[in-house]
């Protein structure tokens, strides 16, 4: 009987490593240049004088430069979805661009930023969030934009912007790991033997 159980035991700690997915992918290491027109905004209205300015229009779309490490497959992409928003004051913005790649989609939570420079013709800012890439876990990474343009031009005119967005893989999100499957199914395998051999050995006292 206490054979059958173990086997039992054994067969079903198999399933679920088998069918449970792996407690952890790798981090996200890499580094993708991205480009685009913009319109810098105060108050929602469209502005030339970047000094006044209190918000980003992206105009929709961005495009891709240069890129590596695990970012290789997006470079030279068109068709980059990247969301307005508001930098005075700032609130994180989920999903704040995606892009995708053959069966691929990099995408990112933008947390945090802060204004480096900003002047009538010149917007710098550094922001850092979460970058998300497919088969990879998530993993902190920057996004650094640098926008310029000549203030008193037509309001109709737009800005040039390019931005870096990396991952050096070695800063992810805190958070405690949850125990997967596989993990669970070993360590209630290993209890059970336990106390098979526990209850074997009073069997066998005089």
């Amino acid at each position: 009987m206490r054979k059958s159980l173990l086997r039992g035991a054994v067969g079903a700690a198999i399933l679920l490593m088998a069918t449970g997915a792996p407690a952890f992918a790798a981090p996200v290491v890499g580094n993708v240049n991205l480009v685009g027109d913009f319109q810098p905004t105060d108050g929602g209205v469209s502005t030339q004088n970047m000094a006044q300015a209190d918000g980003i229009d992206f105009l929709g779309t961005f495009q891709t430069g240069s890129a590596n490490g695990d970012l290789s497959a997006f470079a030279n992409l068109s068709g980059g979805v990247i969301q307005d928003f508001s930098f005075a004051p700032f609130s994180s913005v989920t999903n704040f661009y995606a892009i995708a790649s053959g069966g691929s989609t990099l995408s990112f939570d933008l947390m945090n930023i802060d204004v480096v420079a900003q002047n009538a013709t010149f917007l710098s800012i550094v922001g850092t969030g979460i970058m998300y890439l497919t088969g990879f876990d998530p993993t902190a990474g920057t996004w650094n934009f640098s926008g310029a343009g000549s203030n008193g031009a037509s309001p109709t005119s737009t800005f040039s912007w390019s931005a870096a967005a990396s991952s050096a893989g070695d800063d992810v999100p805190p958070g405690t790991p949850v125990p997967e499957p596989a993990g669970l199914a070993l360590l209630g395998l290993g209890f059970l033997g336990l106390a098979l051999l526990r209850r074997r050995g009073k069997a066998l006292q005089p």
